[in-house]
């Protein structure tokens, strides 16, 4: 009887242990994204409207994320087609934070800050989107 308690409880460390890992790599993944997002988006800036540098920005961070999740969450190896679902996932993010920057970044907000707002919104109903 004690053996099977001992042995429940270790499983329940165990999950805990897993989901602890799991949410402290999606938030690593997700920093280092969000700094790859506004680097990118800054270099581009310079070049290109905010809208535009605001699509490059989500190439480069959406492809960090994808070889990220691939090799510590997924443990698999990358495909092109593992990578267009991938990135077809994230796509309501991108068309918030592209809408988002067009329209905050001419008018109200320096575009870093539209950039970092409308990809936090993006990322928010991204989140309940893909949960329901």
């Amino acid at each position: 009887m004690l053996d099977k308690q001992s042995s429940s409880r270790n499983n329940i460390s165990n999950l805990k242990l897993k989901k602890m890992k799991g949410l402290a790599i999606f938030g690593i993944s997700g920093f280092i994204a969000l700094s790859i997002n506004l680097t990118v988006f800054m270099i581009f800036l310079k070049f290109v409207p905010p809208y535009i540098a605001s699509i490059f920005a989500f190439i480069f961070a959406v492809s960090f994320n994808f070889f990220f999740h691939g090799k510590f969450l997924w443990q698999s190896v990358p495909s092109f087609r593992k990578y267009k679902y991938f990135v077809s996932g994230y796509s309501i993010s991108l068309m918030i934070n592209i809408i988002f920057v067009y329209t905050f970044a001419s008018s109200f907000a320096h575009p870093v800050i539209s950039q970092i707002l409308g990809g936090l919104l993006g990322v928010i109903i991204n989140y309940f989107v893909s949960k329901h």
